[in-house]
């Protein structure tokens, strides 16, 4: 994703350097109906975040996880609904330049920050999945063979694939091969919750599942703020809605709400099956349900495939992290140029192949990623500006947005106010519980001698 952009128009962005073949014309964006509009935004919200829902679903309960899930999916219902109204009154068209109505001297630069954030969490997470695929107790490694050696540890086969696979792939500056990754992802995981399926019905009507064990209701608060921003994390699209809308038929407030509702309960229902089944079966599931996954050849695909799709979409999103850099950094410098190129894309490579290696733990990524960049993305910032635009600087009457106009008006602006201000409450403690428990995973494991 980027300032502008959806991921789905990333791929049309080819022929942008000169120093690189434009292979034809660009055409025209083709406008989408409904459906396929509805398709397109699912695709910006299913992701890696579906492998952590099960161990969620653990720490929350099974109560409490599915109460979360759907109530962080209400409040994405709304806050993209907050954001087109926003973007009506204003006459903007990104999210972006909704933020910059709002905030004119810094919208810019607080969209930018956020986002750099967010795409650096998922290019981490991409690579910590990687490593677990390959080198977990299940993994493709150990599946091959039985050595341990220096060539199977997991920092040095993840450094090579990096170098290997990724590095050439995120060196194209034209990504137009790549730009159906987003929607192989999801095939893939549309595959991989009806296989959690099969395991959890298996196990229900054998009697070999773990339903027992399963706890309705959170034992302590310890992992409480853990897991609510990978909730948040798993809703993330509202950066690539305009884009959406943009490309939709007819492309009024109202249609666009359909497929707002449309993504997010086709989405929350992919989230609640492999969150259920997923914990019935493996309760003690890590913050990555596919190491939990039995061996054998079946499951063994699955991880090769899973380790394709996300080989073909980090270049996406690295690319997407790299056009950011482009428009706000070197926005007044010449065009890139292969020197340029080179040096961002083994910067921005490197830093995540450092943080992949230090931090393991998918669930300590997804949670400070999460907290970081979810929370203000997709609802304090949507929440700001809505009350902000509504009803204030385009109301019917417009006046200053202060705290004296505010409390005049609170009746109007007290459930987008909710939403802001629980947005930064969780946002504050969120980070601080998932930095804790980051330095206390990254700590060497020390055994107790006998």
């Amino acid at each position: 994703m980027s300032t502008g952009k959806s991921l789905a128009d990333l791929g049309n962005v080819g022929g942008q350097y000169d120093w690189w073949p434009t292979p034809g014309e660009e055409k025209p964006h083709a406008e989408t109906n409904v459906v396929g509009s509805i398709f397109l935004l699912c695709a910006t919200i299913l992701g890696a975040g579906i492998l952590a829902i099960p161990h969620n679903f653990n720490l929350l309960g099974m109560g409490v996880g599915i109460f979360f899930l759907i109530l962080f999916a209400a409040l994405s219902v709304y806050s993209i609904w907050m954001m087109l109204k926003a973007a009506e009154v204003s006459e903007e068209n990104t999210y972006e330049k909704m933020v910059e109505a709002s905030v004119p001297r810094f919208g810019r630069a607080i969209v930018t920050v956020f986002v750099l954030l967010l795409i650096f969490g998922a290019l981490s997470a991409f690579l910590v999945i990687i490593a677990a695929l390959l080198t977990g107790p299940n993994g493709i490694v150990p599946y091959i063979t039985s050595k341990v050696a220096w060539y199977t540890d997991r920092a040095v086969l993840l450094f090579g694939f990096t170098v290997i696979a990724i590095f050439p792939l995120s060196m194209l500056p034209n990504i137009s091969l790549l730009e159906y990754s987003s929607f192989a992802a999801v095939v893939i995981i549309i595959f991989f919750t009806g296989t959690v399926m099969y395991l959890g019905i298996d196990g229900l009507h054998t009697g070999t599942s773990n339903f027992d064990n399963v706890h309705w209701y959170p034992s302590g608060f310890d992992g409480f703020f853990n897991a609510l921003p990978v909730f948040a994390l798993a809703f993330t699209c509202q950066i690539n809605v305009f884009p959406i809308k943009a490309e939709l038929h007819n492309p009024t407030t109202a249609r666009m709400n359909v497929v707002n509702i449309a993504s997010m309960t086709l989405s929350t229902v992919l989230y609640l099956l492999v969150g259920f089944f997923g914990y019935v079966v493996y309760p003690n599931a890590s913050g990555n349900v596919l190491e939990s996954l039995p061996d054998g050849t079946f499951y063994l695909v699955l991880r090769i495939l899973f380790v394709a799709a996300i080989l073909f979409h980090y270049p996406v999103v690295h690319f997407a992290f790299r056009q950011t850099l482009e428009e706000v950094v070197f926005a007044n410098y010449e065009k890139p140029n292969w020197f340029r190129h080179t040096i961002e894309t083994i910067i921005v490579i490197s830093a995540t192949l450092v943080w992949a290696i230090q931090f393991p733990n998918l669930q300590d990524v997804f949670s400070l990623t999460g907290a970081l960049a979810a929370f203000p993305i997709c609802y304090i910032i949507p929440a700001f500006c809505y009350i902000r635009l509504v009803h204030f600087k385009f109301a019917d009457e417009p006046i200053k947005c202060t705290v004296g106009n505010m409390l005049r008006k609170w009746k109007s602006i007290l459930l987008p106010g909710l939403v802001l201000v629980l947005g930064l409450i969780c946002m504050v403690i969120a980070v601080y519980t998932s930095i804790q428990q980051l330095i206390k995973d990254s700590k060497p494991k020390t055994t107790t001698p006998l």
